[in-house]
């Protein structure tokens, strides 16, 4: 049974978007190098992640997934 909480109808990653929105949010309040390398990596990392999850997810729950992908973005 997939997950139908409030905040999931809005993002299939609720947490994710929250971390990628810290790491940029450090960015701007200290633009530098080193905060956007460690702002483009971590997210990066993360829609990898969010991606083999995904693949797991349409194996182990097949059209309900597909279904719930239809109506729900990945991120916002």
């Amino acid at each position: 049974m997939i997950v139908k909480a409030p905040i999931y109808r809005i993002s299939r990653n609720p947490a994710f978007v929250g971390f990628d929105l810290m790491y940029i949010g450090l960015l701007m309040a200290f633009p530098n190098i080193i905060h956007l390398l460690f702002a483009v990596f971590p997210v990066v990392m993360l829609h990898l992640q969010i991606r083999q999850e995904e693949d797991f997810l349409r194996k182990t729950f097949g059209t309900e997934y597909e279904e719930y992908c239809k109506k729900v973005r990945r991120y916002i």
